[in-house]
């Protein structure tokens, strides 16, 4: 009779190394990631984080209800608003602060995932390099350099925090160690939707730690105890996934105006799966933005028919080490982590996101950090092969720091962009962008063509082209007809009906403003810079009522914006009201308006 086959359980290695020496391993490791990713602190914002930051009101203007009701840019993370609000808090909008805590986020993430690492294999040396290595791989600049991830450093702090709170729960049995691990899974989902996975992680977690059968022995994968942690996903789930149909960031073929066939979705879906596996292995070309390919004659790109041989290797890698648990847990952690960002349902606009690697590849560094751990042994070259770990670090760390300087600002970001996606539509639109930024407005325009030549229906290239032609250049006429054919392209863009009204309201064509502003606070009766827009169309023609009921409007919105507040006093003096009117300039000249508190100062009455 054949003797049964098991698993190959995980060995657990001797260690001369004592929790001290362990710690202060891991303080080391600490000032290696900090000098890897050191470049990003003097880099300005980029990318989305217009959006997250400077315009975001929640921050700008906080109100507790505004954070845990709010939406931003298709995402539910009152966590993150709140940590990003306390960046601003301490030095308001200066970059730097932003990217300090991203780092330091980065660096508690990793000394967790040395203690996860440690916890799980009980090896201090195994959860060292993978600590090292996960601390300064390039695959995790975009999460971290990039402050608008902020959500995906915080949530993974606390996504690792509720692995290390469940283990403790096996290990006592006490009940306190679960009440923290749903805890800090809830505080997970309220940094990250995608934190829905942890029930998976927390099932694999034990996977690993149980007899070799455990994955087909279901009375031991302790359901009752998995059951709130289910539910709760399956509730975060529905709501990420409202937010991101709300918004609009979860796309359909028709919206990308791609043919694609099945075989070409599956091709696609093997791409992003395989990704990260390759960027792992060689981190270079890593990019901001990767688009979804374009058809051509009926195929795909070539690029696009190599991961399937990927996916054989690794299929073959798998049959071998099928009887090692560590390699099956990598391989479902990183399956289950990402699963939901594999366009299988398209959101966004990127085929693949290096952020997506940021948890996703936990498992690997942890299967990396137990295979060296094993070679060093073996072999018997500990301290050579720590040495050779510590080499090929620097090197990891060197691309990470130079890959900093390409997040420096919008314009480098995304002429990195434009040189690795020459052909892309929304590359050439950013990179136009960071030009109108810095006032070169010739080249910005260049782009903003090229995009239009690329895809003729992109109506945020009308819109931006308009907007400089009409607040940058004054030729209103132009800035008129080109937001007129971003409204053609796209009827929803009510951005552009705001810059409609201000270009009407420049030409002195003062009902047309009212028209076209009165049309953005139909579809957005929130949109505070539409009622102060309205306000100064009012008070132009001495219709004081109206404009002071549409300063107030905005004033209650956003009363973080200065001018409003000066407008506010001009309309009060308009109308003889002399002590509301200084009221008003106290507050606009408390929020930094030069022309109130220039009137004060002539007036001798502080703020």
């Amino acid at each position: 009779m054949a003797s049964k086959k098991h698993n190959t359980p995980i060995k657990k290695h001797n260690s001369t190394i004592i929790p001290v020496q362990l710690a202060g391993m891991l303080g080391v490791i600490a000032v290696i990631i900090w000098m890897a990713y050191r470049s990003a602190i003097g880099n300005d914002y980029a990318y989305d984080d217009l959006a997250y930051v400077l315009e975001n009101g929640v921050i700008r203007n906080f109100s507790w209800r505004a954070a845990w009701t709010e939406f931003i840019l298709g995402n539910y993370h009152p966590l993150t608003a709140i940590s990003l609000k306390i960046d601003h808090s301490i030095g308001e909008l200066n970059p730097r602060n932003y990217h300090i805590h991203n780092i330091i986020l980065h660096v508690l993430n990793t000394l967790l995932l040395g203690y996860y690492t440690f916890k799980l294999l009980k090896n201090e040396r195994t959860a060292l390099i993978a600590a090292l290595l996960f601390g300064v791989h390039p695959l995790h600049t975009e999460s971290v350099m990039w402050i608008s991830e902020r959500k995906d450093v915080l949530y993974t702090l606390f996504f690792l925090g509720g692995l290390i709170t469940w283990i403790q729960y096996r290990e006592t049995n006490k009940p306190v160690y679960y009440i923290y691990t749903i805890l800090l899974f809830v505080l997970s989902c309220l940094s990250k939707g995608m934190a829905v996975v942890f029930p998976a992680v927390i099932w694999l977690t034990d996977y690993l730690l149980s007899p070799e059968k455990f994955l087909f022995k279901p009375k031991a994968w302790r359901i009752p105890q998995l059951i709130p942690f289910l539910i709760l996903a399956l509730g975060f789930g529905i709501l990420a996934i409202y937010v991101q149909n709300k918004f609009g960031a979860v796309y359909h073929v028709k919206y990308l105006q791609m043919d694609y066939t099945v075989f070409h979705k599956i091709l696609m879906v093997i791409h992003g799966y395989t990704f990260y596996l390759v960027k792992l292995i060689w981190p270079m070309g890593l990019c901001a933005y990767h688009p979804y390919p374009r058809i051509v004659d009926g195929a795909l790109p070539w690029a696009y028919y190599i991961p399937p041989f990927y996916l054989m290797a690794l299929g073959t890698l798998t049959w071998i080490m099928r009887k090692q648990k560590i390699f099956i847990y990598a391989l479902l952690f990183y399956t289950l982590v990402l699963l939901p960002v594999l366009q299988i349902l398209p959101v966004g606009e990127n085929i693949v996101a290096e952020r997506y690697a940021y948890l996703s590849t936990l498992g690997w560094f942890i299967f990396a950090g137990w295979s060296f751990s094993n070679l060093f042994e073996k072999f018997k070259i500990g301290n050579p092969g720590l040495i050779g770990i510590i080499i090929y670090a620097i090197l990891l760390s060197w691309v990470t720091f130079n890959r900093g300087k390409d997040w420096k600002d919008n314009l480098t970001l995304f002429r990195d962009v434009t040189e690795k996606y020459p052909d892309n539509p929304p590359a050439h639109n950013n990179t136009g962008y960071g030009y109108e930024q810095i006032k070169q407005f010739d080249k910005a325009i260049f782009h903003y063509r090229k995009a239009i030549s690329l895809d003729s229906n992109y109506a945020d290239v009308y819109y931006n082209i308009g907007s400089i032609y009409g607040e940058d250049l004054a030729v209103y006429d132009s800035g008129i007809y080109y937001l007129r054919v971003a409204l053609k392209k796209n009827p929803e863009k009510l951005e552009a009906y705001n810059n409609l009204g201000t270009f009407y309201f420049q030409l002195g064509l003062l009902d047309s403003a009212i028209i076209n502003y009165q049309k953005v606070l139909d579809g957005r009766p929130n949109y505070s810079l539409g009622w102060y827009n309205l306000g100064c169309v009012y008070y132009r023609q001495s219709a004081f009522d109206k404009a002071l009921q549409a300063y107030e409007r905005s004033s209650q919105l956003d009363p973080s914006f200065p001018e409003v507040w000066t407008s506010l006093g001009n309309t009060y003096g308009s109308m003889g009201n002399g002590s509301k009117q200084i009221e008003a300039y106290k507050e606009g000249a408390r929020r930094g308006s030069q022309p109130a508190q220039e009137v004060l100062r002539q007036q001798k009455i502080a703020w």
